[in-house]
């Protein structure tokens, strides 16, 4: 066992300091990890497993405070935001009164701690919400750069969706329809900033709080998502613990479903996040989330 004086001052990034107050004996893992910096934290707890992380975190208050600043730095949300939103407090206030939901695979790719790729931010968002969405991606420098084939922006893509609608339809909200439809979104329609294209934020509409489209996606491994409070896993142990999806629609046929990014994406990269999308079944499974 290691001796410390009865407190240890650990200095971090982008945090100023941390004080904890340690007793007169603690062991040798804890001895090192206080002495450390952030950049050790971080790289020392990217080969664990989050339940391993979990289970230290367990072991005693001095090793469950080094585990919540962990996770404050691991999943630092305006960190991952500034990736894409140069006025992160502008992107917030939106957030907070028009009730955006940020999901789609830049999201699992945060849950995931992965290093940050460019991958494409879905954002879904109430159609009475256009005008205050499409005046922040103007502020941010995104421009059309696709969606329906022949149609030539966004606010007419959109156009064209409200036309086609059947008027008792567009009073729909979701919440009492016994079929999903009235939940679906318009769109993707894709943004970008840059020549390349690298950078890409991908648009969903719904006639519905945006939340409920997330929740009725086909698969319970995209169910994760960002809002204003809140960053949400719905499923966590089976999505990044055990790596597993399972279907969660009964409706699952192409007609029902069809091949938008929004419901396959994590499908069509297996090979990428390694998680096992499981189709209806008899077979039971283990340590899997029941709603209650």
């Amino acid at each position: 066992m290691a001796r410390a004086s009865p407190e240890v001052q650990l200095h971090l990034l982008p945090l100023t300091h941390l004080t904890i107050s340690l007793g007169r004996r603690i062991s040798l893992l804890e001895d090192t990890i206080l002495r450390c910096n952030s950049d050790f934290l971080l790289q020392f707890f990217s080969t664990w497993s989050i339940q391993s992380i979990i289970s230290l975190g367990k072991v005693n208050k001095r090793l469950h405070q080094v585990v919540k600043l962990y996770s404050t730095m691991m999943w630092n949300v305006s960190a991952f935001l500034g990736h894409y939103f140069s006025d992160l407090n502008e992107l917030k206030r939106l957030l907070s009164e028009e009730r955006f939901v940020l999901f789609g695979p830049a999201v699992f790719s945060f849950f995931d701690r992965r290093t940050f790729q460019f991958w494409p931010l879905d954002i879904c968002i109430c159609v009475n919400s256009m005008d205050n969405f499409i005046r922040l991606l103007q502020i941010e420098g995104y421009i059309y750069v696709d969606g329906p084939p022949g149609i030539p922006s966004f606010e007419t893509a959109v156009l064209g969706e409200l036309i086609r609608t059947p008027y008792i339809k567009l009073k729909s909200n979701g919440e009492r329809n016994s079929s999903e439809s009235d939940r679906s979104a318009w769109g993707p329609y894709v943004f970008s900033k840059d020549e390349i294209q690298e950078l890409r934020i991908r648009v969903y509409v719904v006639r519905c709080d945006a939340y409920r489209h997330v929740l009725s996606l086909r698969a319970t491994g995209l169910m994760n998502l960002i809002t204003f409070k809140h960053a949400v896993s719905l499923f966590p142990r089976s999505t990044f613990m055990h790596k597993r999806s399972f279907v969660s629609q009964q409706e699952d046929t192409p007609l029902y479903f069809p091949l938008h990014n929004e419901h396959f994406w994590l499908e069509h990269n297996k090979k990428v996040f390694n998680v096992e999308t499981i189709g209806l079944t008899h077979e039971p499974f283990e340590d899997v989330e029941m709603g209650k």
